[in-house]
């Protein structure tokens, strides 16, 4: 007995659909680095590592044989909760959900591998939240962060480098094919047919109620057809008999050698075709930077301003109030009546303060100090309260 007998049956009844789900908000995991966003209708989570993590248990007994970009930035977004139920047999495992890679000819030699980067966090006010991360592997080099908000994740990339010569990609998702897939492009919106599509005008793409919107992003391309694959190809164990599905598969191509490539998109669960149209014409989240050095994501419905740093530096508010900060950390800033709230983490477990300075732009100006914890609470958001006159 562990004392938590009814919760487990809770869970489990929510699962089922018998209860309701209870669990809304968002909470980052500093030990694990990953960050999950619950919402009534969906679940997001994004998973990152480095030189303080492993990025997979590795190929114990036999198993997890192609586990290599398990954490190169995961993105799982499930409505349902069996969105990825038993697709791994014909998972095409170098185009994982959320993940930045590089092609190569054959996997890493290497399934479990400590990251090599220092730069792996989440902040979080436990409503929204930004992770982000320096993704380093075998000459690939990218920044990746997740702006979680109420109904829409943006996810950017920046600074995305690679010299082998090797196709460079990046995988919005890929899932059961359920039902349709529609695209729109250039203002014509079209059901495609099973195949393989090149998408390079889209502005969105809408499957399973699950829109992704396209902001800045390089070659487009679509998946929507039967795979084949056994278990075996990732457990010895296992059976070799064939399997087949229909698997929705969505990526981005950034060429074979990229330097300094971006792409930007939105992922909108739980949305019609006709909201996604909607939306897409007039947003109410939108992507004010996205450098090497810092990405930023506003939601001015909510008030709401998502912040990577980097490095050390200024950036400017959508309502006009400058925010400075004395070195790298994730900082979420939500206008308040009072004035502001302010979360600030820092992705490289440090115990350090960070200073941040805040001018508003009625030229009120307040110095605020963070002292981030150490040990095991080292990557822990704190969140200061601002009163503006």
């Amino acid at each position: 007995p562990t004392g938590r007998e009814s919760d487990f049956i809770a869970f489990k009844e929510q699962i089922d659909g018998v209860r309701e789900s209870s669990v809304i908000g968002n909470r980052y995991f500093w030990r694990g680095e990953i960050m999950t966003h619950h919402r009534d209708a969906f679940y997001i989570s994004a998973r990152m590592y480095s030189d303080r993590l492993f990025n997979t248990d590795g190929a114990h007994n036999g198993e997890g044989l192609l586990s290599h970009y398990l954490c190169d930035g995961c993105t799982y977004i499930m409505q349902r909760g069996k969105e990825y139920h038993n697709i791994f047999p014909v998972w095409d495992w170098r185009k994982i959900p959320g993940t930045t890679v590089e092609i190569q000819a054959a996997f890493p030699e290497k399934i479990k591998i400590r990251g090599t980067g220092t730069f792996a966090g989440g902040v979080s006010d436990g409503m929204y939240g930004v992770a982000s991360f320096d993704l380093e592997r075998e000459g690939l080099a990218a920044r990746k962060s997740w702006f979680f908000f109420d109904d829409i994740v943006v996810c950017l990339g920046s600074g995305i480098s690679s010299e082998t010569g090797n196709p460079v990609l990046t995988t919005l998702n890929q899932c059961f094919l359920n039902g349709d897939v529609t695209v729109a492009a250039k203002g014509s919106i079209s059901t495609v047919k099973e195949g393989d599509h090149a998408l390079d005008s889209a502005d969105w793409i809408h499957h399973d109620r699950i829109a992704y919107l396209l902001y800045d992003s390089p070659a487009v391309r679509l998946s929507n057809r039967s795979e084949t694959g056994s278990w075996n190809s990732i457990s010895r164990q296992a059976s070799k008999n064939s399997i087949e599905h229909t698997v929705f598969t969505l990526w981005l191509e950034h060429g074979n050698t990229p330097r300094s490539e971006t792409y930007a998109y939105g992922i909108m669960p739980d949305i019609s075709k006709e909201k996604a149209a909607s939306y897409y014409a007039n947003p109410s989240v939108s992507v004010l930077k996205n450098s090497p050095d810092i990405q930023i994501v506003a939601d001015s419905e909510r008030g709401i301003t998502g912040i990577a740093f980097l490095n050390t530096g200024s950036t400017e508010l959508p309502d006009g109030t400058t925010v400075t900060v004395d070195s790298p950390c994730l900082a979420l800033v939500a206008e308040k009546a009072h004035g502001y709230d302010i979360s600030i983490a820092d992705p490289e477990n440090r115990q350090t303060t960070v200073t941040v300075k805040l001018k508003v732009k009625t030229a009120f100006e307040i110095e605020l100090f963070f002292k981030l914890p150490g040990g095991i609470y080292a990557g822990k958001t704190l969140t200061q309260r601002v009163a503006v006159k």
